[in-house]
């Protein structure tokens, strides 16, 4: 019987080589998630080269999370802000998205911020439980129009900053 080798996670910062994966991913992963719940128009406007103008704006500000050559997973920051986390849906469940979350919450401690928000829509539920599973709180929520008679909860959670993330055991 054969040894296979396989890749081991790395996480990364965003570079110029991964950017068009970045994007494919990035593109796959939030079509998945909002093409049944947001207007087509609003689906059809966010292509891939969306995305990679997007993270073109990003390349200090993201990381991501990659088996070999394969984007799994990516959390993108501003401010003290999380914008985006994702982990494509097969490789959920594996502490990806928290080895992201704590690359994000590393680089807000580096900036000295003391707390950091992030925001998405009451239909994401795997966004909240992932979250309240890291202790966030929610601190706000508002009904955004999309269009006439589509409305959305939009929520906003938070944290408090301390310097204890690298002491979490996966």
């Amino acid at each position: 019987m054969g040894v296979f080798d396989f890749p081991q996670l790395q996480i990364e910062p965003l570079s110029e080589a991964k950017i068009a994966a970045a994007c494919v991913f990035l593109h796959d992963n939030w079509k998945r998630t909002y093409q049944h719940q947001l207007p087509g128009d609003i689906v059809d406007q966010r292509t891939p080269e969306y995305f990679q103008r997007y993270l073109l704006n990003k390349q200090d500000l993201a990381w991501l999370a990659c088996l070999g050559e394969r984007v799994v997973g990516l959390v993108t920051v501003a401010s003290n802000c999380i914008e985006d986390i994702w982990v494509e849906q097969k490789y959920q469940r594996r502490k990806i998205g928290s080895k992201l979350h704590d690359i994000a919450i590393e680089h807000f401690n580096q900036k000295g911020f003391n707390s950091a928000q992030v925001g998405f829509e009451s239909f994401n539920h795997a966004a909240r439980k992932f979250f309240q599973s890291l202790d966030w709180t929610i601190i706000g929520s508002d009904y955004v129009s999309l269009e006439p008679g589509k409305r959305i909860e939009a929520l906003v959670y938070s944290t408090r900053l301390s310097a204890s993330v690298g002491e979490r055991s996966y």
